[in-house]
């Protein structure tokens, strides 16, 4: 009976001290930081329905489904599971160099058409049917569309040489952007809307503001500005613009205007790895996210930005960035030559 009960009392501790340990294992494996590769997720045309080409303008629907256009296989649609592909041999579209994306607040999709095709314009897309307006059947300013924006109003804007505004039923059109008495009118990059429904654009001939009456021209002559060709805009929650230069010019970099004061953003006096921006987004939490890329070289990243502190995301399948998205879950989505990264922040 004695050695029953040493027995049985040895056994309890035995059992204790494996439940101890599991407890602490699992403790040890919760506070165990967590591999930040593990939250990319990497999409080819080998392991999704990806198709090929460098991938260009993201842009995500309502319904949290992401669009991608490519620059030689057309239009993918990924609702996160499914993948979908629209080209030039099996919808309306005319060619396959997709150069802007849009959603309005209907959640029709709005596509652009630009440089290296033959066959260009704006259309529409509201899931099942295809409009094509061109300047031959529409009040289209510019068969070349670099840029699509959708304001507070509905309203759809469309950059390309000049601008045009449509209502869904009227056309209006903007085509004196030029500079310093240029008679060659400005290609339109990039528009964005403030808070306040101002349009913003980027442009060859720097920045232009438009308030519904007037518009104002932000230069190197008048403004922080080092560069007059600015390729891409975007409007922060605080209503602080950001704009990016590109290329292999002068005054690359990364630049920020709150309607008094500039700042210009370079590798020599920021976090940024490269001076070249190459797309500019901002997430659910108001931090800025910026691709940059050197040129002629592989030689970029991904940063994350949240007004003072600097975070580089440069595993070697982001260093080649040409566009980023932010879905409704604040993933990260990077366009690169071939591939779609998603990065997962929560």
């Amino acid at each position: 009976m004695f050695n029953f009960l040493i027995g049985k009392k040895i056994m309890k501790r035995c059992i204790l001290s494996i439940l101890f340990l599991t407890v602490f294992v699992a403790c040890s494996d919760s506070n165990k930081p967590e591999d930040p590769s593990a939250r990319w997720t990497t999409y080819t045309t080998e392991n999704s329905g990806l198709t090929n080409g460098r991938i260009a303008p993201l842009v995500v629907d309502n319904n949290n489904v992401l669009w991608i256009g490519t620059d030689r296989s057309g239009l993918n649609r990924f609702d996160g599971k499914n993948w979908t592909n629209f080209n030039s041999s099996n919808s309306a579209l005319s060619a396959d160099w997709i150069s802007a994306l849009a959603v309005d607040k209907e959640n029709n999709l709005w596509v652009g058409i630009g440089s290296f095709s033959t066959s260009y314009g704006l259309y529409k897309f509201d899931g099942s049917n295809w409009t094509h307006y061109t300047q031959s059947n529409s009040g289209l300013l510019s068969n070349q569309i670099y840029s699509i924006a959708v304001d507070k109003d509905n309203n759809i804007w469309a950059g390309g040489w000049g601008i045009s505004k449509f209502d869904g039923t009227n056309w209006t059109n903007y085509d004196e952007f030029y500079y310093s008495g240029s008679s060659v009118n400005a290609t339109i990059y990039s528009i964005a809307f403030d808070n306040d429904n101002n349009l913003w654009a980027a442009s060859t001939w720097g920045l232009f503001k438009f308030d519904g009456d007037s518009w104002t021209n932000y230069t190197t002559a008048n403004s922080g500005l080092n560069s007059n060709r600015p390729h891409v805009i975007v409007v922060d929650n605080n209503n602080v613009i950001w704009t990016g230069v590109g290329g292999t010019g002068a005054g690359q970099g990364l630049y920020r205007f709150d309607g008094t004061n500039w700042s210009h953003y370079t590798s020599a006096n920021s976090g940024l790895v490269a001076d070249a921006v190459t797309d500019i987004a901002v997430d659910n939490d108001n931090n800025l996210w910026v691709g940059t890329l050197q040129p002629w070289a592989v030689d970029g990243a991904v940063h994350k930005f949240d007004g003072s502190k600097w975070t580089r995301y440069n595993k070697p399948d982001s260093r080649d960035p040409s566009s980023i998205a932010v879905d409704k879950d604040n993933n990260i989505w990077v366009g690169v030559h071939g591939e779609l990264l998603k990065y997962r922040q929560r």
